[in-house]
């Protein structure tokens, strides 16, 4: 069991954070659902793109953030030497029976399913190929993306194993979400396409099995349904697509330049999240697409998710790095938006020896706390602001490195790097 780091750095630049923690998983998560708890699905790493599994590499692994804020691994998953495409890629994203209980998982060539609470495999079927996407209907029917020598959608009985039919899609099937309008049900595809060839969202009638398709060019990273339309992040446009299934036509494309090669999106309050391989989450208000501010996490994050109205980050990766991050982090925003400002406090100079000043108007604050983290989350030094004065001097003994500099109290907070 571990148990949270720290309360760490809490940076956002029009978007108002009260706080943020740190809870420490398995190398490399990825994935984040909610349920009774917060869990994590954390990726397999190949540092040397071998296949073989080495003392240095880790194993997939499936985690829980319990109330106390401890965490504890559920499952851990044995190598999976088929997936080399890249040096983080199983598991792919899970799927849900509608009560959230069962949790379906694509393990060794095929699917299993898992009791979300006590994390016993309950079921499983053998499918074959590597499965990317998975989603669950109601009526018991499994549906896979399978890519390799071929690229398909399959559909499965779950109780059986049956499969009911295969559809050829486009190349590197990714994600598998429903949208429903009026009493008509499609099935999306979202294809990142082999390379120099075009992605696309695809749309298969679950009544007519006709399937309609829109090409999305370059790489769609992640889909989402909100109400009736498909809303897709397609990374090398830095765009949001919204898409009308009906007609199978682009409704809206929203700019989110703002989100550096973007990677998934959540939806909350009328306002789009989309996480962001810098390591940001641009946050834009809907229907109008304006952009509000960015909400920072500690690492670069793959995945987010909401858990009881708090914004949960998968720092996938540390930040500036391909190294695997372990962490994943809580934030609890408010509905407070504020202008986007340049922080009025300063680091003199920086870099910096042992010796350093934080300078600030004296109107900014009352009498607050400074707190020097490493890049760890660890508290390594703290000092006091005074309203009269213009600034603090310092003498430290650290080593050299990057370190985060906390100003503020619990209900204000001013972060310099």
């Amino acid at each position: 069991m571990r148990h949270v780091l720290t309360v760490l750095t809490v940076l956002c630049c029009s978007v108002s954070i009260s706080f943020a923690q740190l809870y420490e998983v398995g190398d490399s998560p990825a994935f984040v659902w909610s349920g009774d708890n917060v869990n994590v699905l954390c990726l397999q790493v190949d540092q040397n793109f071998d296949g073989v599994q080495d003392p240095e590499d880790a194993l997939a692994s499936w985690w829980r953030v319990l109330p106390d804020g401890s965490t504890e691994m559920v499952r851990e998953f044995s190598w999976q030497a088929d997936y080399l495409q890249y040096p983080f890629g199983f598991p792919v994203r899970p799927a849900f029976t509608e009560s959230r209980d069962t949790v379906f998982l694509y393990v060794e060539n095929g699917v299993s399913a898992f009791d979300v609470v006590s994390g016993e495999q309950v079921g499983r079927i053998e499918v074959g190929g590597q499965v990317s996407g998975l989603l669950w209907q109601r009526d018991g029917t499994l549906f896979c993306s399978v890519r390799g020598d071929e690229h398909v959608l399959r559909a499965y009985t779950w109780s059986s194993g049956e499969m009911l039919g295969e559809f050829e899609v486009v190349d590197y099937p990714q994600q598998l979400s429903f949208v429903r309008s009026g009493n008509k049900t499609w099935l999306s595809v979202l294809s990142e396409g082999s390379w120099g060839e075009s992605g696309a969202v695809q749309f298969l009638d679950t009544e007519t099995f006709e399937m309609t398709s829109i090409l999305a060019d370059p790489l769609p990273n992640a889909i989402h349904t909100v109400e009736n339309n498909v809303f897709v992040v397609l990374n090398g446009l830095a765009e949001v697509w919204e898409i009308d299934p009906v007609n199978t036509e682009v409704v809206r494309k929203y700019s989110v330049t703002e989100a550096v090669q973007p990677r998934d999106i959540l939806f909350r309050d009328n306002r789009m999240f989309v996480v962001s391989y810098d390591g940001g989450i641009a946050v834009y208000e809907l229907p109008s697409g304006e952009y509000v501010g960015r909400v920072l996490p500690d690492g670069r994050p793959e995945s987010a998710a909401w858990h009881e109205g708090e914004l949960w980050v998968a720092n996938t990766y540390l930040k500036e790095s391909f190294v695997a991050g372990n962490t994943v982090q809580r934030m609890n925003l408010t509905a407070d938006i504020a202008e986007e400002t340049q922080s009025e406090f300063l680091t003199m100079p920086n870099p910096s020896g042992a010796a350093f000043e934080i300078s600030h108007p004296s109107s900014a604050l009352n009498q607050e706390t400074v707190r020097v983290f490493d890049v760890r989350g660890k508290l390594v030094a703290t000092s006091t602001l005074e309203p009269a004065s213009s600034g603090v001097s310092t003498q430290m003994s650290l080593p050299t490195g990057v370190y985060l500099i906390v100003v503020g109290t619990n209900s204000t907070v001013h972060t310099v790097q």
